[in-house]
């Protein structure tokens, strides 16, 4: 662990310093983000400039494209739910979706402050006409993730895992809001807004699958099943 840790720091010092053939992506990492990758502000060279643009996602036949990171289950989340216990036994995966993609609360259109993210629905400039998903609390899609990481980070996932063949359920169980500090990267705050990676929608898994690196997500929304709905209703004052 020790000659680990010594490893890690002069690569980071020597990205630090402008070093443009450093590769990232340990199997290792964590893939939050605070994740070094996306962390480090100061990063120069090949590996901010000129990184590829999130892939299409009508060429993988879904409607949305999204950039991910993992951040663990939360006993009560801002869509009032247990993000562990709602997808427990069975093949869903709960997410946080990006503000902008839940830009309607309570407080009004864009009121979500520390404290006040609560409840959050799509608003208005979500949905089929825009690029932005409109993916409220309780809300369900599917899709697949993409063997691509932003600013074109080496990957170590072979081409044939299970994680970029397998179609996954995704269901919203709270928010990534767009001013605590770690999120403002990679989650938007406003429909049709892009984050730092040139994508309009972002989801953050409390459940993340095997194998998962922060790759992108193709997806599209769709209705949650008799099942799911049966537990947000049980779980969630946000849906009476």
């Amino acid at each position: 662990m020790a000659v680990r840790a010594l490893l890690l720091t002069s690569i980071f010092l020597r990205l630090e310093a402008g070093a443009s053939d450093v590769v990232l992506g340990d199997p290792d990492t964590n893939f939050t983000k605070a994740d070094r990758r996306w962390a480090m502000g100061k990063l120069r060279g090949a590996a901010v400039m000129g990184y590829e643009p999130p892939p299409s996602a009508a060429a993988l036949g879904y409607g949305y494209m999204a950039t991910t990171t993992r951040y663990g289950t939360n006993p009560f989340t801002a869509c009032d739910m247990d993000s562990g216990a709602l997808v427990e036994g069975t093949d869903y995966l709960s997410v946080a979706s990006a503000q902008a993609m839940q830009d309607l609360f309570p407080g009004g259109l864009g009121a979500c402050e520390p404290g006040h993210c609560r409840c959050g629905e799509a608003g208005p400039g979500t949905g089929p006409d825009s690029p932005t998903a409109a993916m409220g609390c309780g809300t369900c899609g599917k899709g697949r993730f993409v063997r691509q990481l932003p600013r074109a980070y080496t990957i170590w996932t072979p081409e044939d895992a299970d994680i970029f063949t397998k179609e996954y359920n995704i269901v919203v169980a709270d928010v990534c809001p767009a001013w605590e500090s770690q999120n403002k990267p990679w989650c938007p705050a406003t429909p049709s807004e892009t984050n730092s990676f040139g994508a309009h929608n972002h989801l953050d898994f409390a459940i993340a699958p095997p194998q998962y690196d922060n790759f992108y997500f193709a997806f599209t929304p769709t209705e949650c099943s008799p099942e799911m709905k049966a537990r947000i209703a049980r779980m969630s004052n946000c849906h009476p």
